[in-house]
């Protein structure tokens, strides 16, 4: 009789040593949310960290909630102006969105 032994390929990271890239996100009009997601996905495809979601939702104080979307990768040096592909940059114009980095 065979014995099924699990060999990881790597040790498990907790999750408050996870990896992270940084990103360059802006806050969205709910009712915009679907269409601003479709278009990122067609001109911005995040290849490399695409296990990762795109749009999250936080609740504020009061009840309200407030939508923010991952626009694409930062470059580098983390700089805004250079780090909009032209495409991403008209979407966001287009909504008025202001972008920022985080992780």
């Amino acid at each position: 009789m065979w014995k099924i032994i699990h060999i990881p390929d790597k040790l498990p990271i907790p999750p408050n040593q996870q990896p992270t890239v940084n990103v360059l996100a802006s806050v969205i009009d709910p009712k915009h949310a679907n269409t601003l997601i479709r278009r990122l996905n067609q001109i911005a495809p995040l290849k490399n960290v695409c296990h990762v979601k795109r749009i999250r939702k936080k609740h504020l104080e009061g009840g309200k909630t407030q939508l923010s979307v991952i626009l694409c990768l930062a470059s580098e040096d983390n700089s805004l102006l250079n780090s909009l592909p032209q495409d991403v940059q008209e979407l966001s114009d287009s909504y008025q969105l202001s972008p920022f980095v985080t992780k």
